[in-house]
């Protein structure tokens, strides 16, 4: 509990400011001990488990293909190479379709630790995989001609764990690492012959490409709480066979970010005819 007159945290806004930090821009703001001790750690965490990833790439010198001496970014802005006009960051965030059905019918404790073991391996060597390809794609050469137009990794890894994955990138970078994910998923988890045209397991990721600027609790909920649903839903009314799926909605400010997502959707993307509707997405 905090008196009316307090200053409150400038991260959360509920709690009693105690200290400083500084901001990605430089700038001091009053924050509380419960978010600084957050933000310290949270932010150790997230370099470990890019460390953990990189170790799945087979311990390579530079496993991103970036160039050494790159390292971890310490705000969201720095994700984005120098020079860049648009400076956009990618929010990501995805779960597994059908994983509980399959554990559900495990027949004894080995047959659920294998299987559960299995699926987190899986995640985590699709999810070093995907990012290797997508940093190294969304270059277009200029790290390579200009190693110093890339100081810092262009992702921040959020949550790694089971089904479940999340991270900040540069935009590109993002978009192409929900879609290299999707397709490594959907080929490790490729049903059998006489299951095909049948539900399968598969991943959906949401992505919302938006300003750097853009607040994370904001950018955050909505991808998990409204695209993240989407994907889900999309594959679900597909009947899960045609594997994993994503959702992305691309929006140059946090204001253009719908209140609405199901009314912006049925504006934007749905188009109704005399004999189907068709999503244009």
């Amino acid at each position: 509990e905090t008196l009316p007159f307090e200053e409150r945290c400038s991260i959360c806004r509920r709690r009693a400011a105690e200290g400083w930090y500084r901001t990605p821009d430089g700038d001091r703001e009053p924050a509380c001990r419960a978010c600084v001790t957050k933000r310290e750690v949270g932010r150790r965490a997230r370099a470990g488990k890019t460390e953990e990833l990189a170790k799945l790439l087979g311990g390579r010198v530079d496993p991103w293909g970036l160039g050494r001496g790159v390292q971890h970014a310490g705000s969201l802005d720095e994700l984005i190479p120098r020079g860049r006009r648009r400076r956009l960051v990618a929010v990501v965030y995805g779960d597994g379709n059908n994983f509980g059905a399959v554990a559900q019918r495990q027949r004894s404790l080995a047959e659920a630790l294998q299987w559960t073991r299995r699926v987190a391996s899986v995640t985590r060597s699709a999810a070093a995989l995907a990012l290797a390809e997508a940093a190294t794609g969304s270059a277009d050469g200029g790290p390579r001609e200009d190693p110093a137009a890339q100081e810092f990794l262009p992702f921040q890894v959020l949550a790694l764990g089971g089904e479940d994955v999340g991270l900040f990138a540069w935009g590109p970078v993002g978009l192409r690492f929900a879609q290299r994910f999707v397709e490594l998923t959907d080929r490790e988890f490729e049903p059998a012959v006489e299951a095909a045209g049948k539900e399968r397991i598969c991943f959906s990721l949401g992505v919302l490409v938006t300003d750097e600027k853009a607040p994370v609790r904001r950018t955050l909920a909505f991808t998990e709480e409204e695209l993240l649903k989407w994907a889900k839903a999309a594959a679900r009314n597909a009947g899960y066979r045609h594997g994993g799926t994503v959702a992305f909605l691309v929006v140059p400010s946090v204001e253009q970010i719908p209140g609405d997502l199901e009314a912006y959707r049925g504006q934007m993307y749905l188009r109704r005819g005399s004999t189907f509707d068709l999503c244009l997405t």
